[in-house]
């Protein structure tokens, strides 16, 4: 929605200068009146149908921020001398039950000066070191939105994410449960990578903690990591023939899990698991039969059986008793193979394989190691709350999606998460059990990021495009991080709000090029000109290159970035030079 007599360039700072307009215009006639004070910041028609009047405030919502206005008629209304603070009137949004964060007024000759930012918790005033001038913000203009001002509405909602708190990333946290895939998208250096991070972080330490560096060694195995790129294939992801050299030193090809089928593995560990000591004495079988050759297994059937390691040394061949094949004949590649995962499920009371052949050779293997090896009864152990585990993907539409996740794009789907969505993958026909079907369990969550103007590939189809939710992430968000710029911060802020005006200004551009603040970071280590030289100025140049003005375009960026302030129309003196 337009907002009357404002040209829009950013749709939210737009409506905020119009909402910050009308609180400081009421708030100013009601500290002069010397009659009735309003609670309300008008009575206009179009007012009335703007704001939802609740209780004894106003309220409007920008960008699923309700914003409340508190105007309210008692006699401690703003400072009787005309100067100093008050707690009333003030403008806020709630983070929690008995939290917020407020705008609030410093009058000067019964009018108002000064806006400042506080944190409301617990009946504790907190004040954030930024306060701004009424008069630098240009509210009563019809301009589009200044610097400055832009500057206050991100420091202003942007508060969660640059102290810590939970708020913002727990918005997205829930967003994940929801949708159990989702997508970061923006333009670059907005943050992305960190924030997919603190989404992990959050979720994977139910809130404790939004950085990835403070999870325990522990919670770190439950997050994975992977950058996309044009190369980048099935048999890297899910699984695919790999080349081994086998101990005479010949080259031969192996079967091996991709990084993203190893960590769901690993998670499908975590839904619900056993106490059992089953791996330790399957080596120890294997180890037995290397060094004897071959093994006899009782069998109620036919009083015993034998079995040896197959070529291969994955598995377990048999020799029958006498008189079924023929004596001493090996039976080997034949139906009676036995491996690992055939007698863990009967270990675990299941059948062999899908079809249950042969189990009674199974279960006398198993019991031939409860017997003589030291097996333990397995105890099932159903894990009430299964872990999380967050697999983040970079850069996702750099590769090949559909390519990459194969037949995978049918068990991603929220709906066919679990064994019900169990596929059989390309490599099928190589696994010890030809009847394995792979699932991906309802405890992980895929995050990918991405840049929208990218134009290495697009390959998202419509079939993968509906099993992610998408969320856009804009560069003037976040600033947050440059906290960790300690004295710079300001001035990186000022720059990359200046610089990014200068973006848009250009008619081939749109804010899905614009320079978000993790580009900024990076004067932790070098200065705000070795940035320009090395990092921005190449950049720029790739957005502009072809246009017509190119040189004019550069020179404006430049200019932007060094004088942030003669840009915004801050500085009059600089105007005039």
């Amino acid at each position: 929605m337009k907002v009357p007599g404002i040209v829009n360039t950013d749709e939210n700072v737009s409506q905020f200068k119009w909402l910050l307009r009308r609180f400081v215009e009421q708030a100013n006639l009601n500290i002069q009146s010397k009659e009735g004070r309003s609670t309300t910041v008008g009575a206009s028609g179009f007012e009335k149908n703007r704001f939802r009047h609740t209780g004894n405030f106003d309220e409007l919502e920008i960008d699923n921020i309700h914003y409340m206005i508190h105007l309210f008629n008692s006699g401690s209304y703003g400072p009787l001398s005309g100067e100093g603070d008050s707690k009333l009137p003030y403008l806020n949004y709630d983070l929690a039950v008995g939290k917020s964060v407020n705008i609030r007024a410093s009058f000067r000759q019964q009018k108002i000066e000064t806006l400042r930012i506080i944190v409301h918790q617990d009946q504790h005033d907190t004040e954030l070191n930024e306060a701004y001038q009424v008069d630098d913000l240009d509210l009563f203009s019809k301009d589009i939105p200044n610097q400055k001002l832009t500057h206050f509405y991100a420091t202003f909602t942007n508060y969660p994410v640059r102290n810590g708190d939970n708020d913002v990333l727990g918005n997205l946290e829930e967003k994940l449960k929801e949708s159990k895939n989702i997508i970061l998208r923006g333009a670059p250096g907005t943050g992305k990578s960190y924030l997919a991070k603190g989404i992990a972080a959050s979720l994977i330490s139910n809130g404790s903690v939004q950085k990835y560096a403070d999870l325990t060694l522990e919670q770190k195995q439950q997050v994975g990591f992977v950058q996309f790129h044009p190369s980048y294939d099935y048999t890297d992801f899910v699984e695919g023939l790999r080349p081994v050299t086998t101990d005479d030193g010949e080259m031969g090809f192996e079967l091996q899990n991709g990084v993203f089928k190893e960590f769901v593995m690993n998670a499908r560990k975590a839904q619900k698991g056993g106490a059992d000591n089953f791996k330790l004495v399957w080596e120890q079988l294997i180890l037995k039969l290397e060094e004897v050759g071959y093994l006899n297994i009782p069998n109620t059937r036919s009083g015993y059986f034998q079995i040896e390691l197959n070529e291969q040394g994955n598995g377990l061949t048999t020799r029958t008793y006498p008189g079924e094949y023929g004596v001493g004949n090996w039976i080997q590649g034949k139906s009676r193979f036995y491996n690992k995962t055939q007698l863990y499920n009967i270990y675990q009371g299941k059948p062999g394989v899908e079809k249950g052949g042969h189990d009674n050779y199974r279960k006398a293997i198993v019991q031939y190691m409860k017997d003589n090896l030291g097996l333990k009864e397995y105890v099932e152990v159903q894990l009430t709350a299964p872990k999380p585990y967050v697999f983040i993907i970079d850069e996702i539409n750099r590769g090949e999606i559909s390519k990459i996740f194969g037949e995978l794009f049918f068990s991603i789907d929220p709906g066919y998460r679990g064994e019900e969505g169990a596929v059989s993958t390309q490599y099928t026909n190589l696994h010890d059990d030809p009847m394995e079907k792979f699932y991906i369990p309802e405890n992980v969550y895929i995050i990918g990021t991405m840049n929208d103007i990218d134009r290495s590939v697009d390959s998202f189809d419509f079939a993968m495009r509906r099993r992610f939710r998408f969320i856009e992430v804009k560069a003037n968000e976040h600033i947050g991080m440059l906290a960790a710029l300690g004295d710079k911060q300001t001035e990186a802020t000022n720059r990359m709000f200046a610089l990014n005006q200068a973006i848009i200004d250009v008619d081939e551009l749109n804010e899905n090029y614009q320079i978000g603040a993790a580009y900024f970071l990076k004067l932790a280590t070098v200065s705000f000109e070795q940035l320009w030289s090395d990092y921005l100025e190449p950049l720029l140049q790739d957005y502009v290159r072809g246009l017509y003005d190119e040189v004019k375009y550069m020179t404006n960026f430049k200019r932007a970035y060094d004088n942030p302030n003669k840009m915004a129309g801050l500085n009059n003196d600089a105007e005039n030079d």
